[in-house]
């Protein structure tokens, strides 16, 4: 593509065309094809904004289960463009039930919205509408009671003249909602748009269900315009609103190419696969392959290990040998330790009965009776008195044991005592000795015994011959195994659309890009005036990104749109519905037909003063844009009866309810 030809803006559809086609270096017919394939169609025209209004809302039906069963009627209420309200002095009379039924007669979603009670209890329902001064009409006839949506005849017409032609008569379900979409996104100029759903990896099409949310603003929400976050639904929302050419092409573009790349991807994993298997099995060759290599480098000697295998037996004969003979001698020596024992217990006996004989003869020598023990005569009187005698003073024996022989006794019996206890310590070092040898020997005899065991484990290995053959074959396996696996960094093919996909995505977003910078600009700049007139306080900027993210710039501090509080979070919504009209209006093109429905705006912590701005806030967008129509739910007050002409209410008063 030459730099004259990159330079130029494609104003056609054949241009944009043939400026995808250089962008991916393909020839026109080949992209025009794969655009074709993937239902990719160029949609470059601003679009011209047409205009939904409601006419009239009606129901009746039979109540049942309440404290005031009966026939009731929501009698036709005749709406127009401009501000009508529905509203109660209390809660729970019925206000959000009229503004559901107006959500399932624009979704054809029948119960839908309904609460189940009011679905049971209604009998006939019609709502009438009117897309570009053309008549449109949705009948439900049924039984009360009845709770089945299929059991329901619903009658979708257009008016002709003074007669109503059927679109669509039938039970309501899904061949209802099909036909109430086409009716809507033909008539007010919508296409279906696409997005790519990451978790999922597949794209799908948004049509009226999804489009239509944006006209219904029901309490916070986790979108600012919508009601799904899911896909980018709140930021494909404000661009088809805000009008933006190229848009539905651009989303069809986008997640083609998403669908594409992600279903390349998957291609890849399920090739890869086969690939990932092979490269398991590879892997476990080589793990095995590198231990019998390991082994093979480890291989044992088996000769050497033969002959320490008997140098290790004739040292195991040895070592039992010294361990039995260590034991015999032990054996011997705990005999002569017995008898050394013994031999010392009688020493020591015979050295205490001579020391007990010497006392006790001692003693007796030195008692004077007074008759003979022997034979009873008695002791002359002063015998004991007479002189110095050297016999016995009782028997006239003038002999007496000689103290030298005891004492020699008693000397030879304390040295057998001493020999005896010499010799006990002798043989007990000598058993200390010897048993220390006896534990040598076996310790030793063990390690031998362990020895042996290992050498003949290494004897028992296979041979080398057999390990070779292993090791041969393993590497064989994994040649085979390498030559079916793709060469490393062998990158899989693009699928063959991605690049035609990819060029037309950033062809056409270049095209809105400039566009869609100035009205997001313009949204963000009308959000926060809209947001401030309505009471979100403390608020210094509040900038919408591109991609649809809402910075807020609040309390000096910045934050996000989920980060608000439960009170700030609906009034940002409602003023995002009414910048949209507001720029749309401004710009004078854009896709919001004008209607917005808000359901009880003041439920959420607003104060009285910043209900009425609200008020003051919905007139003057209305007043401004005389296309807009805004139906409004809520609990009846002063500033919203001050705006609102009497005419234009319905307003259930005290205790009553709307219908």
């Amino acid at each position: 593509m030459t730099d004259g030809a990159a330079s130029a803006v494609p104003r056609t559809p054949a241009e944009w065309v043939r400026a995808v086609a250089d962008r991916a270096g393909l020839t026109v017919p080949d992209v025009q094809a794969i655009l074709d394939r993937h239902g990719i169609e160029p949609r470059p025209t601003l679009p011209r904004a047409r205009t939904l209004v409601m006419r009239s809302v009606a129901f009746s039906g039979t109540k049942d289960g309440t404290g005031a069963d009966g026939p009731f009627a929501f009698e036709r209420m005749d709406l127009g463009r401009g501000l009508w309200a529905m509203m109660s002095d209390r809660n729970s009379r019925g206000k959000s039930s009229v503004l559901n039924v107006v959500r399932a007669a624009v979704r054809g979603d029948f119960p839908g919205p309904l609460k189940p009670d009011v679905w049971r209890w209604i009998g006939t329902l019609e709502v009438a509408f009117d897309i570009d001064a053309v008549g449109f009409r949705i009948l439900v006839e049924k039984e009360p009671g009845e709770e089945r949506a299929e059991r329901a005849r619903v009658r979708l017409g257009r008016r002709q003249g003074d007669d109503w032609i059927d679109l669509y008569d039938g039970p309501a379900g899904p061949g209802l909602e099909t036909q109430v979409e086409a009716l809507f996104m033909e008539e007010l100029g919508f296409a279906r748009f696409h997005a790519f759903n990451a978790p999922s990896g597949t794209g799908h099409t948004h049509g009226w269900a999804a489009i239509s949310a944006g006209l219904f603003v029901t309490g916070p929400g986790r979108a600012i315009f919508g009601d799904l976050v899911v896909d980018a639904m709140p930021l494909r929302l404000l661009q088809l609103f805000m009008g933006l050419p190229w848009i539905s092409t651009y989303t069809a573009a986008q997640t083609a190419l998403k669908q594409a790349e992600a279903e390349a991807t998957k291609k890849k994993a399920e090739a890869e696969r086969p690939n990932e298997r092979l490269r398991e099995r590879l892997a476990a060759v080589q793990r095995e392959l590198g231990e019998e290599r390991g082994r093979l480098e480890g291989r044992p000697d088996r000769a050497a290990l033969r002959a320490s295998l008997g140098r290790l037996d004739v040292d195991l004969v040895r070592h039992h040998a010294e361990e039995e003979a260590a034991r015999a001698r032990l054996g011997a020596l705990r005999l002569a330790e017995a008898e050394v024992e013994a031999a010392s217990a009688e020493a020591r006996s015979a050295l205490q009965q001579l020391t007990d004989e010497a006392a006790a003869g001692h003693l007796f020598r030195r008692l004077r009776p007074v008759c003979c023990p022997s034979c009873e005569a008695g002791i002359a009187p002063g015998r004991y008195a007479a002189s110095e005698v050297s016999g016995c003073a009782l028997c006239g024996s003038v002999g007496t044991p000689a103290a030298d022989e005891t004492e020699d006794r008693a000397a030879a019996a304390r040295a057998d005592v001493a020999d005896c206890g010499a010799t006990a310590r002798r043989v007990a070092a000598e058993i200390a000795s010897e048993d220390g040898r006896m534990r040598l020997a076996a310790e030793a005899r063990r390690g031998t015994e362990a020895r042996i065991a290992s050498v003949r484990t290494r004897l028992a290995e296979p041979e080398e011959s057999d390990l070779e053959l292993r090791i041969a074959a393993l590497e064989a396996r994994e040649a085979e195994l390498r030559s079916l696996l793709p060469e490393d960094g062998a990158a899989a093919a693009e699928a063959p659309d991605v690049p035609v996909l990819r060029a037309t995505a950033a062809v056409t977003k270049e095209l809105f890009e400039g566009l869609q910078r100035e009205t997001v600009a313009d949204l963000s700049a009308a959000l926060l005036r809209i947001c401030r007139d309505i009471g979100v306080e403390n608020l210094a900027d509040m900038t919408l990104a591109p991609h649809g993210a809402l910075s807020v710039h609040q309390g000096g501090s910045r934050t996000t749109f989920s980060q608000l509080s439960p009170g700030e979070n609906p009034r940002v919504r409602i003023a995002a519905a009414l910048a949209v009209v507001e720029v749309a209006r401004l710009r004078g093109y854009g896709r919001h037909p004008g209607l917005l429905v808000l359901d009880s705006p003041a439920a959420q912590e607003m104060s009285t003063p910043d209900f009425a701005a609200l008020l003051a806030r919905v007139q003057a967008v209305v007043a401004d844009a005389p296309g807009i129509q805004v139906l409004v739910g809520a609990v009846a007050r002063p500033e919203l009866t001050a705006v609102v002409p009497r005419e234009r209410c319905r307003h259930a008063e005290g205790l009553d309810y709307l219908f």
